[in-house]
Parts: structure tokens; C-alpha cells; sequence
């Protein structure tokens, strides 16, 4: 597998599908949440339809504007024909999500993030569609 290394991302190649693993343990705040998206746009420039893993392992605080940057790189993806799914997802994430109802586990659900438990999880129901 290469491996590419943005300022706040890094990325690896499973099954054709894009791995972004963040590295930032807080998304807020206007600066890094625009870098992030920024980030993870120059990952997918370029790339029809799309298939993306972001792993949040690192993550470990989220507020809104971190909701709204990952909203946003959803919404680029999915304009582009992609799909994203999100793994490493720890309980604060997921509650916040969840209450939301940003989140869900089936691959046909129209929410924007589907969960999987790790990289090659989510990697796996996103290669095949």
C-alpha cells in the first residue's frame, strides 16, 4: 500500500478505496476544521466517484464546526458520485452523530456517514457497491 501524507491527513490505498486517517485529536474551531476539509479535498481531487474511509481514531473531541467540516467533505464526495463511510468513530462521536442522525450501518441508507468498525470494515462495504 502507498502512503500519502497531507498536513492533517494521511492516506492509504485497500480495494480501490481511500483511506484518510485524521490526525487531529479536536475538530473545531474555523482554522482547523478548514484545513481539515482542505486536507481531505486534495485527497480526492481529481477522483471520480470516489470511495473514501476516514478514520477518526485520533479524534477524540468534535463540536458543531467539526460536524460541519465533515458534512461538508461528505457532501463533495457525494457530488462527485462517491460514497464515504467512517471508522474508529469513539463514543462521543458517535453519540453526537447519532443524536443527529447523521449516522447509519446500512450501505443503501441515504444518511451521510455510514459507521464501520475499523479501516478495512468500512473499506470492504464501500469497495463492491
Amino acid at each position: 500500500m502507498s502512503e500519502k501524507n497531507y498536513r492533517h491527513v494521511s492516506e492509504q490505498v485497500d480495494r480501490g478505496v481511500k483511506v484518510l486517517r485524521v490526525g487531529l485529536a479536536e475538530l473545531h474551531g474555523d482554522g482547523t476544521t478548514d484545513a481539515l476539509v482542505a486536507d481531505l479535498t486534495r485527497a480526492v481531487e481529481g477522483v471520480a466517484g470516489p470511495r473514501v474511509v476516514l478514520d477518526c481514531q485520533a479524534v477524540g473531541y468534535v463540536n458543531s464546526m467539526g460536524i460541519a467540516a465533515l458534512i461538508r467533505f461528505w457532501q463533495l464526495v457525494r457530488a462527485r458520485g462517491g460514497r464515504l463511510a467512517l471508522c474508529g468513530v469513539n463514543r462521543h462521536l458517535t453519540e453526537v452523530l447519532g443524536a443527529s442522525r447523521l449516522t447509519h450501518t446500512d450501505p443503501a441508507n441515504e444518511r451521510p456517514f455510514l459507521i464501520a468498525p475499523d479501516a478495512a470494515a468500512a473499506a470492504g462495504l464501500i469497495a463492491a457497491e
